[in-house]
């Protein structure tokens, strides 16, 4: 049975609490809790309403509004939602377990530029797993997010995509090692990281969303597989590169994403197109070389 959308659940109100209800698989959202002035809190996993017991398995946004001497947060097992937004009410975390039922985490959830929270993820969730410092989905395929900020991440091998803000805003970010399954980039995968220095990506990456590594002020040395297929404005603001690699079999179609890249930045491509990219009338405006290891 699907479980009913927002608009077609029954709000019920007890005293300090609000629960959206589907009276017919018997769930319930938290869409107002009252927690208290415990410092260790967990969530329950259910609740009894007209005689009737109820799975609590969602936490709508601002359900738990900054309460104050709250610490310590545990989700059980039953909870599959929590906000995005949800985690900002409740200023002075300083953990999180997570039961083994929750399906998705972003760098939404913590704004990992004003949070360190340290996370806690039960090792039978199926949906989120840890390593490395991060968060991966349950298959190891996407980074979700990072479970502190940290100088250095090795991304495991079998990551294909960097979700939407998963890496970013992280000011003591120094270095971040790419592995050689790596597809896309998601929007601001990997942006307003200041003191990353160099990136390179793997042969087989295809695709920066939007502004993927805007804002990178600090970049100097990037290297762009033959596999590249778009930017999509990523490069905005990434105003101190010195050298990029591009081992596309192509002249790379860049006029729009270069904006922010200086005049002076070497751009080093494969030997056979070394003419044909001083001849186009973008590429010309730039000092284009070519080595013996960039070729196709």
């Amino acid at each position: 049975m699907q479980s009913k959308p927002y608009n077609k659940r029954r709000l019920f109100k007890f005293k300090n609490w609000s629960y959206l209800l589907d009276d017919d698989d018997k769930t319930a959202w938290i869409a107002k809790g009252h927690i208290g002035r415990c410092k260790r809190y967990k969530i329950p996993n259910s609740v009894d309403i007209d005689g009737k017991r109820y799975t609590i398995t969602s936490i709508e946004m601002g359900a738990f509004n900054n309460p104050r001497t709250l610490r310590h947060l545990s989700i059980p097992d039953s909870i599959e939602y929590v906000d995005e937004d949800e985690f900002l009410f409740m200023s002075k975390l300083r953990s999180i377990y997570i039961g083994k039922g929750l399906k998705h985490l972003t760098d939404w959830h913590f704004r990992r530029e004003k949070s360190n929270v340290p996370l806690l993820i039960n090792p039978k969730n199926l949906y989120l797993k840890t390593q490395n410092n991060l968060i991966l989905t349950g298959d190891g395929k996407t980074v979700l997010c990072t479970m502190k900020r940290c100088r250095s991440y090795i991304i495991p091998e079998g990551v294909e995509r960097i979700y939407a803000c998963a890496m970013w805003w992280n000011k003591i970010l120094e270095e971040v090692i790419l592995p050689s399954t790596l597809k896309v980039v998601g929007d601001n995968g990997l942006s307003n990281n200041p003191n990353i220095r160099r990136l390179v990506f793997p042969e087989g990456f295809e695709t920066f969303d939007v502004q993927g590594l805007m804002d990178c002020t600090g970049l100097e040395y990037l290297d762009l597989p033959s596999t590249l297929k778009k930017l999509t404005d990523s490069l905005y603001g990434c105003s101190n590169l010195k050298t990029i690699i591009i081992r596309t079999n192509h002249v790379f179609d860049a006029s729009v994403d270069f904006d922010d890249v200086p005049r002076d930045c070497k751009i080093i491509v494969p030997s056979n197109l070394l003419d044909d990219y001083k001849k186009h009338s973008f590429w010309q405006n730039y000092n284009i070389e070519c080595t013996q290891s960039v070729s196709v």
